[in-house]
């Protein structure tokens, strides 16, 4: 049985309450979302939209509970992952916040944005084909009015994906500047450890 990574990451976004980004008819709107599943943690997923209408930008992150993924990779077919019925208290969403993002986090994760371009990164990081079974597959989305692009890497390097390494390190350094939560802040700490 071969794994479904689309069907994977839709039933990630739904256990999240989010839906993938869609296409906006106002050519301002934008938003960059990377829902991030490693191997020994939690999976999470960061949300980033700005307001066209206005001068604020939203982080909003997600975390799912443990045995979520279980659940998931049970309702996939893959049977060595114990059944929804049996974990059912540890199903669902741990931990959400929203927070603004400030001018200057923003500012500098807007230039990193502007240098690597998330609407236009390659839909596999070349290491990928060797990161074996440990590590973190990121699914990334990004919105930018009518044009939406999506990609994944694999625990991306400074060495061998340096464009998805700075991206996805400007993400977390946007979130970790504007989220208050303690376990919100474990939690970011936890995937930056898969960054090297």
């Amino acid at each position: 049985m071969g794994f479904d990574e689309a069907r994977y990451t839709a039933l990630l976004l739904k256990a999240m309450g989010l839906k993938p980004l869609s296409p906006s008819a106002d050519p301002r709107a934008w938003a960059l979302r990377a829902l991030f599943s490693p191997t020994f943690h939690r999976d999470c997923c960061l949300t980033l939209v700005a307001d066209a209408e206005g001068p604020w930008t939203a982080i909003e992150w997600t975390v799912l509970h443990s045995g979520t993924r279980s659940a998931i990779m049970h309702e996939l077919g893959f049977r060595g992952f114990a059944p929804p019925s049996s974990i059912e208290s540890s199903l669902g969403v741990a931990l959400h916040e929203l927070a603004d993002v400030e001018r200057g986090p923003l500012a500098r994760l807007m230039a990193v944005v502007q240098a690597v371009d998330p609407y236009s990164l390659p839909s596999d990081s070349a290491h990928r084909r060797d990161a074996g079974r440990d590590g973190m597959p990121v699914h990334c989305e990004s919105q930018r009015g009518p044009l939406v692009h999506r990609f994944s890497t694999w625990s991306p390097t400074q060495k061998h994906d340096p464009q998805h390494h700075r991206y996805l390190t400007a993400l977390l350094d946007a979130a970790g500047s504007a989220l208050r939560d303690p376990q919100s802040q474990r939690s970011l700490a936890d995937v930056r450890g898969y960054l090297r």
